[in-house]
């Protein structure tokens, strides 16, 4: 799902492309015919041009005011030789193409659409440490960061293509916390912050060339409360929410150094609804909502939690239990992307969710994530699932439809 102005953009796995636009109708968009291959991942490029990326390494680009295909490349069809259970793209400021497969050795593939340049980056290569490759970003220098699967972060030089391998050492404090990188941030000061595997969060100041650890330690108060981190977001002063997986919310106060954490309570009015976040954003009010796994949509504000809850009993609630996706558009509506359940439009004016998707295909948005529970290590990948919607498949077009939000406020 992306939000592009005041256009959702959904890509299904079983039936192709959507448009979706406040007051009007959502319509499918038409695509080059590419029978029995899925929409993998789905990028804006620039401001007139969208870039779909299919799984079998095909790209194509849209216009984004009409829709229609202006570009389409199978250049890297060859370089994809087996089925992706995810397969993942990142644009950088170049317009420059990075396609990965997260939790396979995979590597790299680098793309130019403007001259067709290709490379192939990766161990086998001899660019990279270790070919398993779960997030790209670029950094204020114009430097890829890759982040591996026990390789830590290799940063790449565009110019060069020769990386730097930033790994745990564990003689070195000021080394990465871990070698396991499943997010990469970058916040408004250009700091490149890393989600670790159970040990934390690291991020790399450019002035001192070095990694500060923030990870729990006991009989710390004062340390970060949780390791395993799943997402981040930041406020307007520059402070960061992060997402865990299983130690609910924290709040990192960058001045003073310090976190706050906030969990489930079981009985308590005011608390999360569940202490796995998989989605985080912060409004243009400086206000957070967020995605829970098996526990609805929740706004914080003030001190306080309201709960958006999805009921199978009643069909005006919030399309399913877990949501992956949040985005808000220039008209203050949420655009809010479930696993399973389709794609739901909040107008919190109104406190009113408006119908989009949940009449559309039988199956989720494709995109992937990961789950670990306290039994040990899961992986669930979006891509493999087929979740059905609740409600009937009539036709390509859908009219929005509003009914009223499952609240709770606790």
């Amino acid at each position: 799902m992306l939000l592009v102005g005041d256009v959702c953009w959904a890509a299904y796995a079983d039936s192709g492309l959507y448009r979706a636009a406040p007051r009007s109708r959502a319509t499918r968009i038409a695509l080059p015919m590419r029978t029995g291959v899925r929409i993998a991942d789905i990028r804006q490029e620039d401001d007139r041009h969208l870039m779909l990326l299919w799984f079998d390494g095909a790209l194509t680009r849209l216009d984004l005011q009409s829709g229609r295909t202006v570009w389409h490349s199978e250049a890297l069809v060859n370089d994809v030789t087996r089925a992706p259970v995810s397969l993942s793209l990142f644009i950088d400021a170049q317009k420059d193409c990075w396609v990965y497969m997260p939790g396979s050795d995979f590597g790299v593939v680098y793309f130019k659409p403007a001259t067709g340049e290709k490379r192939i980056v990766s161990r086998k290569s001899g660019i990279l440490n270790n070919d398993i490759v779960n997030s790209v970003i670029q950094d204020d220098r114009g430097m890829i960061w890759i982040g591996t699967d026990h390789g830590g972060v290799n940063i790449l030089d565009k110019q060069t293509f020769q990386a730097r391998f930033f790994v745990n050492r564990p003689e070195d404090s000021k080394s990465i916390a871990e070698n396991a990188i499943y997010a990469l941030y970058k916040d408004q000061q250009g700091i490149v912050w890393c989600g670790t595997y159970k040990r934390g969060v690291s991020y790399f100041a450019e002035n001192k060339m070095k990694f500060a650890l923030h990870e729990f330690k006991h009989g710390d108060p004062l340390s970060l409360p949780y390791n395993d981190v799943n997402c981040f977001a930041e406020d307007k002063k520059g402070n960061i929410w992060i997402g865990t997986n299983g130690g609910g919310l924290i709040y990192f106060d960058r001045k003073a150094q310090s976190y706050r954490q906030y969990r489930h309570r079981q009985g308590d009015e005011n608390s999360l609804s569940n202490d796995v976040i998989v989605s985080l954003h912060v409004d243009k009010w400086d206000q957070l909502w967020i995605g829970y796994y098996f526990g609805g949509m929740g706004y914080f504000s003030n001190g306080r939690f309201t709960h958006y809850s999805h009921s199978p009993q009643d069909a005006n609630s919030l399309a399913n239990k877990t949501v992956w996706k949040l985005y808000e558009d220039k008209r203050n509506n949420f655009w809010v992307g479930t696993l399973g359940g389709g794609l739901d439009r909040f107008d919190r004016g109104n406190g009113i969710f408006i119908i989009i998707a949940r009449t559309w295909p039988t199956r989720s948005i494709p995109l992937h994530h990961r789950i670990r529970g306290n039994a040990g290590r899961r992986s669930l990948d979006r891509n493999s699932l087929r979740y059905r919607c609740t409600r009937q498949i009539k036709g390509d077009l859908c009219s929005p439809a509003p009914h009223h939000a499952s609240a709770q406020q606790r």
